[in-house]
């Protein structure tokens, strides 16, 4: 989960740079930039996607603490539900596909 959460984080960075914003946090801020619509669902996309990763993680990380383990982002793919390791699989299919629209746009 923490390898899908910073490929979320980076695709964050790189789109702010791009429009000029420094940190991503100001992304909202950035004046007079209009946002191309694929950029936006690309945007939508990676909401998605980083709302279901940390839904998984959030709901393991209690069963840690109660099996007096420290709480990780570490998950083995056979401590989750098939549902849950399906929209794992689906996230991190996500997050490659904009990075691969995002290495064409470059080119």
């Amino acid at each position: 989960m923490r390898q899908a959460l910073l490929l979320i984080a980076n695709i964050a960075r790189w789109a702010a740079l791009s429009v000029g914003v420094a940190r991503t946090s100001d992304a909202g801020a950035a004046p007079g930039r209009r946002i191309a619509d694929d950029d936006r669902r690309y945007a939508d996309t990676l909401v998605d996607v980083f709302e279901m990763v940390q839904d998984v993680r959030l709901r393991h990380q209690p069963e840690h603490l109660e099996a007096g383990e420290t709480p990780s982002d570490t998950m083995r793919l056979r401590a989750m539900s098939a549902i849950e390791a399906s929209v794992l699989d689906e996230a991190i299919r996500e997050i490659l596909a904009i990075q691969r629209r995002i290495a064409n746009r470059a080119k």
